[in-house]
């Protein structure tokens, strides 16, 4: 059954043939014309079987939200005293004639509605073979019941603002398969300084679509973790634009930096493998990191401690 539509809401309309505890998945064709859009996801040209990436937020607003989540303004709430960091410049008297240039990072207070954070629902796609070879973009294989009935109209949703269509496949899903999966959300760069180059020209890219009072301090938080010497980079694509890894394996930890103002660095002290198949949203969850470092003030000091 093919759907071509803007957007749907109406899960009955579309999915109520489905039986009761069906499994089914949302496929859309490749073909040539899909390849500008398989690059814009993120895919490697030509496609392979068992590729995997969470898509970027760039399409509208169900990749936006599917990739970074939301938040909800709470106007029925009582404003509170949130902060921004920012780089505070000054002088100061050198002598009886001279003055110095100063500067430091400082958190401004300023008073707001409280933000309710929605997870990002963080869901990839996937290139499948189908029982007569080709090849297809699909997602996760889903279950028919009511409650999960959000999740699908997300996910038809999602194929439709990339695809503009696509088809319910529910009759032999065993014949749809991946023989191994490969996720294509990470690259990781040799060691060394010339990779990092590469790496720093995405991240310059992602700074530079900060407001300008924040991209000093983003610049700052980079450049602190680098000078500790990483001995693995690993950069975000598709929805994790944004985001760095750097590796310390001789201290057991890494490090995953959101370039993003108002997010976090986190470390994990699990191995690589195991960081690089996690979800955004496990991530932004925290759960499964040592610890959470939010980009204010303090930031500073904290990354200091974990090194020292």
């Amino acid at each position: 059954m093919k759907i071509k539509k803007t957007s749907i809401h109406d899960y009955k309309s579309y999915f109520g043939f489905l039986k009761p505890g069906e499994q089914f998945r949302l496929i859309a064709t490749t073909n040539s014309t899909t390849d500008q859009i398989a690059i814009r996801i993120g895919f490697n040209l030509p496609i392979s079987v068992g590729h995997k990436i969470l898509p970027p937020p760039t399409f509208g607003p169900t990749t936006r939200f599917n990739a970074l989540g939301k938040e909800i303004k709470r106007t029925d709430l009582p404003m509170e005293t949130a902060y921004r960091t920012v780089k505070w410049h000054w002088k100061q008297w050198d002598g009886r004639y001279n003055t110095v240039p100063m500067s430091k990072f400082v958190d401004v207070p300023y008073q707001r509605y409280p933000r309710e954070k929605v997870l990002p629902p963080s869901e990839e796609l996937e290139i499948l073979q189908t029982p007569t070879g080709e090849l297809m973009f699909s997602s996760r294989v889903v279950q028919s019941k009511p409650e999960n009935e959000k999740e699908v109209l997300h996910l038809a949703n999602l194929m439709l603002e990339i695809f503009g269509e696509f088809d319910i496949v529910s009759n032999n899903l065993e014949g749809y398969f991946s023989p191994k999966e490969v996720r294509l959300n990470w690259e990781i760069l040799p060691p060394g300084e010339y990779p990092w180059e590469r790496v720093s020209d995405r991240l310059k890219t992602v700074i530079n679509q900060l407001p300008k009072g924040n991209q000093p301090w983003a610049t700052h938080r980079v450049d602190k973790i680098r000078s500790y010497k990483p001995t693995l980079h690993a950069i975000g694509f598709g929805g994790f634009q944004g985001y760095v890894v750097f590796g310390f394996g001789q201290r057991g930890f890494y490090l995953l930096e959101c370039i993003k103002y108002g997010n976090a660095t986190y470390v994990f002290g699990n191995n690589w493998e195991t960081l690089s198949k996690l979800t955004k949203a496990q991530i932004i969850q925290g759960n499964l990191s040592i610890k959470r470092v939010i980009h204010t003030e303090s930031w500073d000091s904290e990354i200091t401690k974990l090194f020292a």
